[in-house]
């Protein structure tokens, strides 16, 4: 399992948000992120609630992403952002455990 450096702290998570998303604020602060990825199954974990729309969303781009040369920046680039286009496709709800 490795810790995802750029996903830890406070963020403003907008680019993974959902539209019409009826949460206040975007901005959450992770305390740990892993991702750990074997044959089919991917797994994020957090130490705070990252609302669950939002983590299928991270799952979607980290399984995009993943084995890419400059994967870590790519993430960070698009939390930066604050732009959804920016971010992967959403993962399926089948098989999201939160």
């Amino acid at each position: 399992m490795r810790n995802n450096p750029q996903l830890v702290g406070e963020h403003d998570f907008s680019a993974f948000r959902s539209a019409g998303s009826s949460t206040r604020s975007p901005i959450r602060n992770i305390l740990r992120a892993d991702w750990k990825r074997e044959r089919t199954v991917c797994s994020l974990r957090s130490r705070r609630a990252v609302l669950e729309k939002r983590c299928a969303a991270i799952v979607g781009t980290l399984v995009e992403v993943a084995g890419k040369i400059n994967a870590e920046e790519y993430i960070r680039e698009i939390l930066e952002s604050k732009d959804s286009e920016k971010a992967g496709p959403t993962a399926p709800a089948q098989g999201l455990f939160l």
